[in-house]
């Protein structure tokens, strides 16, 4: 019985299911409506699955610009919608046969993001449930929770950055007349998470060493949610590049070389940042075949994120594991 017991056990920590995120993906224009990169991304995720314990991803993050150079221009009966999405991350992959759970960022405000909710009803794995939604999985009784919010709503159409993190709000956008609304949701559904895992999922990073840089305006208004409900962390794109920092118990990730690589490191001693990351792949460093994508490995123990690159899937960094919340807490409490 007790052998039994322990096999149990063991079965609970191993077993696992794993996602993917990647951001800054859509092509280049309507006339250009893919790009080899991202055709290697969509390449490297099959690749990458063979790799990992279960044989498809039970989800992937599209963490916006989603369909460059300023969003679908229609409805949701657009032909980018099969041109840079459907045709590239072909369901005839059993690998990519998963929910794309999608958000906007700046480019796709540029044009109808209406229309992107709205496809969620036509294709079988866009997955796009309003301007902030949160999703949640569960297996092995084991759940990771993916809080997924507007970023332009926050900070407006945003486009470079200064060194003291302050985004330039070259073009104010309608959609910040929701900010307080957004937040009160955010707050509300951090709240009320009991996930062992949970990740507040956006286009614009928190932190960046990249040309965007550090966010503001996500500093201040959704940093101090995170850390009061203990977030696992962030979840970004928008800089074209890949990075990983850890800080306050949260890891905070950028996967933004979707259609292409790389940015230059400009903020790389922004001091809005909490140092230099841990893990870089921009033009300085670590570029690689160009593009790439992030993996998240979940199970009871923790969830491990691996930066990939594009094309061959291999892992190119591998940080730390991210604790439980509920374990996390117990160590917070037993080094108090």
């Amino acid at each position: 019985m007790k052998i039994a017991a322990t096999l149990c056990l063991l079965l609970a920590s191993t077993e696992a299911y794993y996602f993917y995120s990647l951001g800054d993906w859509g092509g280049s224009s309507d006339s250009s409506p893919t790009t080899q990169v991202e055709k290697n991304n969509a390449a490297g995720m099959v690749r990458a699955a063979h790799g990992l314990d279960a044989s498809k991803p039970e989800f992937a993050l599209l963490v916006g610009d989603n369909f460059y150079s300023a969003g679908i221009a229609g409805n949701e009966y657009s032909k980018r919608f099969t041109q840079t999405f459907e045709n590239v991350f072909d369901i005839s992959n059993p690998e990519l046969n998963t929910p794309f759970y999608a958000i906007a960022g700046n480019h796709d405000h540029g044009g109808n993001v209406t229309a992107q909710i709205a496809y969620s009803k036509h294709s079988s794995r866009w997955t796009y449930d309003d301007y902030w939604y949160t999703k949640s999985h569960t297996d092995n009784g084991i759940t990771t929770q993916v809080v997924m919010i507007d970023t332009v709503t926050i900070a407006g159409m945003a486009y470079k950055n200064d060194s003291t993190g302050e985004i330039h709000s070259n073009e104010p956008h309608p959609m910040q007349a929701r900010l307080a609304s957004q937040l009160q949701w955010l707050e509300d559904t951090l709240k009320s998470s009991t996930a062992d895992y949970l990740w507040v999922v956006g286009h614009y990073p928190v932190y960046s060493q990249c040309e965007h840089g550090p966010t503001g305006a996500i500093i201040r208004n959704v940093l101090p949610l995170m850390s009061k409900y203990e977030a696992s962390g962030y979840i970004a794109g928008h800089d074209h590049c890949s990075g990983y920092y850890f800080d306050d118990n949260m890891a905070f990730v950028i996967a933004g070389a979707g259609k292409e690589c790389c940015y230059s490191p400009d903020n790389l001693n922004n001091k809005a940042d909490p140092g230099e990351p841990w893990f870089r792949m921009d033009k300085g460093k670590n570029q690689g075949d160009g593009g790439g994508f992030a993996s998240y490995h979940v199970n009871a123990t923790g969830t491990q994120i691996r930066f990939h690159k594009a094309s061959t899937g291999e892992v190119q960094y591998e940080p730390p594991v991210i604790k439980p919340r509920a374990k996390r807490s117990m160590l917070v409490e037993q080094a108090a």
